[in-house]
């Protein structure tokens, strides 16, 4: 699986999902968890040990 990490962006950088780092690996399952909608209500408790602060801005 590729996962595109410059999405929105002018130009498309795809990685193979393994080759992600573990921070970016949870924004991208949490990101399809969102969008699938198929598991309810999302709940995040204290995301900040786990993800790094530029995955989430950039």
């Amino acid at each position: 699986m590729m996962v595109n990490i410059n999405f929105q962006k002018s130009t498309e950088k795809m990685v193979k999902f393994f080759d992600l780092t573990k921070s970016l690996i949870k924004c991208f399952i949490l990101c399809m968890v969102i969008i699938m909608n198929r598991f309810g209500p999302a709940i995040v408790d204290a995301p900040e040990n786990d993800f790094d602060n530029s995955d989430i801005t950039d």
